[in-house]
């Protein structure tokens, strides 16, 4: 659902988006003047127009408090560090949440201020669902990949040292 609210709101960050609301306002407009023609006796019909009346007040309202401008580069760059440092660092969660993080990295790209806040919101629902699960944290496979690469360091510095106490020998 996050995905398709990030799609939704990225329709709206240009002239685009703008074209969409006031084609939006113009389906309500012949909407309303249809129930009227009808005298509203229909039920569904009435419905039908309260939905659509509040789908163009809550899209106005949005737009209004720049829901759907273009998101600061380097509040999307931020957050996409974090996203890539959350991926290294939790090695041990589950492919699947790594795939759904790296759908949303992907779907930064010209996201608006509000499709940003949206994907933190699902990034966080996801490191939550992880700790919950207890799938957080580097794999046993990462942490021993990483001792035996501070153990090879270990041992280049010990043979180097040996080799030059050995030439001065």
């Amino acid at each position: 659902m996050a995905n398709d609210l990030i799609k939704l709101n990225g329709l709206f960050v240009n002239q685009d988006g703008i074209d969409a609301i006031d084609k939006l306002r113009a389906k309500y407009d012949e909407l309303t003047k249809t129930v009227d023609k009808y005298g509203r006796e229909s039920e569904e019909a009435k419905r039908a127009l309260d939905d659509y009346n509040n789908s163009y007040r809550n899209f106005e309202e949005n737009r209004r408090g720049g829901y759907y401008t273009k998101a600061d580069d380097s509040k999307v760059s931020q957050l996409r560090r974090q996203m890539s440092d959350w991926i290294y660092n939790n090695s041990a969660a589950p492919q699947a949440m790594v795939d759904q993080i790296k759908n949303l990295q992907s779907s930064l790209d010209g996201i608006s201020a509000g499709g940003l806040e949206d994907v933190k919101a699902a990034f966080e629902d996801i490191k939550t669902k992880a700790a919950e699960a207890g799938t957080v944290g580097k794999s046993f496979g990462d942490t021993l990949k990483k001792s035996f690469q501070g153990l090879a360091r270990y041992l280049m510095t010990y043979t180097s040292f040996y080799q030059v106490i050995n030439m001065i020998r």
